[in-house]
């Protein structure tokens, strides 16, 4: 279909900053997926390299701003960097079994700002070592993260498909060695435009869990039809 401006604009009536805005936002909205194969040309090209922005990237949060969406993510080594760690005392306090206090996991949040609704997918894979510790006492200690979204206004989003468990590793004549390394992933569909904070939460019935090496990506991608 032909691109048709919501605004027209006529000589001696001064032009409002509105009407520029929606002339911009459609041609945008028809450029990125409105425009049909009958409406471009391929003789000349209807668009050429020149004529695209070149994404952003920010070095210090890792994060990169495109006319498409946005990208990001956090990777820690264990041979170079302190592990990361789930513990007892900011969790499921006093072994209550509860799933319901949790804390975040330091340093896996990503802070996005969505210009226009959009898909996000964000993913996490994590090696989580819980070595004996004798607590509780009478039974297997565990620690657990899910993907937890905060954007302020609905408030905080947790996600339990997500979530992924480690189990103590007891020593003695009944020995059992459950490590089980973190993989979570979410999918959140049309998420509103506006600031964003995804990331981890977790909880641990055992005094710690250290994660000597794990890393998160986000992906989120605008909707233009």
């Amino acid at each position: 279909m032909a691109f048709t401006p919501p605004a027209t604009f006529v000589l001696g009536n001064p032009a409002l900053a509105s009407e520029v805005q929606a002339n911009l936002d459609a041609l945008r909205n028809y450029v990125c997926g409105g425009a049909g194969p009958a409406d471009l040309r391929t003789t000349p090209k209807w668009v050429e390299r020149k004529h695209l922005v070149r994404g952003t990237y920010l070095p210090q949060p890792n994060r990169l701003e495109l006319i498409s969406g946005v990208s990001a993510g956090f990777h820690r080594s264990a041979s170079t960097r302190l592990p990361t760690y789930a513990t007892i005392a900011n969790s499921d306090k006093l072994q209550s079994g509860s799933e319901t206090m949790v804390a975040p996991v330091p340093l896996t949040t990503i802070d996005f700002v969505m210009e226009r609704a959009g898909d996000v997918r964000f993913s996490f894979w994590g090696q989580p070592v819980v070595s004996d510790q004798d607590m509780p006492a009478a039974a297997q200690g565990s620690a657990w993260a899910e993907v937890v979204l905060n954007d302020g206004a609905t408030g905080e989003v947790r996600y339990a498909s997500s979530r992924s468990w480690t189990f103590e590793e007891r020593r003695g004549p009944a020995e059992a060695t459950d490590r089980q390394p973190w993989q979570c992933l979410a999918i959140i569909r049309n998420l509103a435009p506006g600031t964003h904070h995804i990331g981890l939460q977790g909880g641990a019935t055992a005094l710690r869990c250290a994660m000597l090496a794990w890393g998160c990506t986000l992906q989120a991608w605008y909707r233009f039809v």
